[in-house]
């Protein structure tokens, strides 16, 4: 057994993990800060992500300063990089409130045949979706489900297949409490190039209001527009959509704008609201901006990156409106560490941040299979917390 003495206090989390061993080695840890200032007053957020061997994600951590609060996502995978398993946690000072594990199921052959999620809000409330994928009949099924002494369904959604399993036609399915009724019907229609045409959507719980979406492509067929406009079946009149939303892309499919408007009172188009993206020349985003008409606000965000990488150096963001009007500016501020053979020393761990006051991680670089022993020791050299474990993927709270 190994054992590993650290004289800190209050907070310790510990990722790495030695289940599903070839491919959750751990490689590399990036460690992303962000101190924001704005008129809310400073906070500062710190993001842990570690990757394995072969560039996947295996863990990310996000320790925010304003709420208190704490976010940990888990991934493992098979031997050939399928993702098997997505585990969620979420603590508020200190307390485990939600948690959400979603699994995946494949064949011999790595297709995908049914996957589930399960969601639960401490200390009662759950819930959960099943996938299940039969590929041979043409027909996927998502059925959500909540928990009351036993799953009750809440909807259905059955979407069938052509012989290209591209989708025809979805059906869903909703729970009054009683039993499962229509909700909602589209039906899907295919351009030569198995590209989506338009669909059409009718919602049977509202009086059948009707939406149809009209996908627009150029000549080489790029999508450049998504455009959907929807009658409200309570209107006198049919022959105007109400209400109208539109996306926009470039030729190479990232989104430039956005638009949502309305029919006003059978007289004239209001705009609802209306988005923009910019992009350098290196295809990063860099400003986005979206105004709201009525009333009268809005927010934007803008992002520089590090020189010669995809990673953000800072981001100012602002809001207004007749309520609020405030901006921030996050600095964010990158620790990589390469856990290669070169870099690992005799004791195969890295303690970061060393010193630390409220909040520690320890990352193992070698594959444990034997049990660790942690022990925490106070400056007064008090042992506050032991911990034994044959895992190498555990949280653990202290307290002062």
């Amino acid at each position: 057994m190994k054992s590993f003495l650290l004289p800190l206090f209050c907070f310790l989390l510990i990722i790495c993990t030695s289940s599903f061993a070839q491919n959750t080695v751990i490689d590399s840890v990036v460690v992303k800060q962000c101190n924001v200032y704005g008129d809310d007053g400073p906070t500062h957020t710190t993001t842990i992500d570690s990757f394995n061997v072969d560039g996947f994600i295996m863990s990310s951590t996000i320790f925010d300063s304003l709420y208190n609060s704490t976010y940990a996502y888990n991934y493992y995978y098979s031997n050939t990089n399928k993702i098997l398993l997505i585990q969620y946690g979420y603590w508020n000072n200190g307390i485990y409130t939600h948690s959400l594990d979603e699994s995946f199921l494949y064949d011999i052959n790595d297709s995908l045949i049914n996957h589930s999620d399960i969601n639960i809000t401490y200390p009662t409330l759950s819930r959960r979706t099943l996938y299940t994928y039969d590929l041979t009949n043409h027909i996927m099924t998502t059925t959500r489900q909540s928990y009351s002494s036993i799953w009750i369904d809440e909807s259905i959604v059955v979407d069938s297949l052509d012989n290209n399993n591209r989708i025809l036609r979805e059906d869903w399915f909703d729970s009054n409490g009683i039993q499962l009724n229509l909700y909602s019907t589209k039906w899907y229609t295919y351009l030569p190039n198995d590209s989506i045409d338009f669909y059409y959507q009718t919602l049977y719980a509202s009086g059948h209001d009707s939406s149809i979406f009209v996908h627009t492509y150029d000549t080489n067929s790029n999508l450049t527009r998504i455009q959907q406009n929807r009658w409200d079946s309570g209107t006198s009149s049919f022959s105007l959509p109400q209400e109208y939303w539109a996306t926009y892309y470039d030729s190479t499919q990232r989104i430039i704008a956005k638009s949502a408007a309305w029919f006003y009172d059978t007289a004239y188009w209001d705009v609802w609201d209306t988005t923009y993206y910019v992009y350098n020349n290196l295809n990063q985003l860099t400003i986005t901006r979206t105004d709201y008409h009525s009333p009268s606000a809005g927010n934007s965000a803008a992002y520089t990156y590090y020189p010669g990488t995809n990673d953000v150096d800072s981001l100012h963001t602002c809001r207004w409106g007749q309520s609020s009007g405030t901006c921030s500016d996050c600095k964010l501020e990158y620790l990589s560490l390469i856990l290669g053979e070169q870099n690992q020393t005799e004791q195969n761990f890295i303690v970061f941040p060393n010193p630390a006051s409220h909040q520690l991680q320890i990352i193992f670089s070698e594959n444990v299979e034997e049990e660790i022993a942690v022990s925490i020791i106070d400056l007064e050299s008090r042992t506050v917390l032991q911990n034994n474990s044959q895992r190498i993927l555990f949280h653990i709270f202290v307290g002062h």
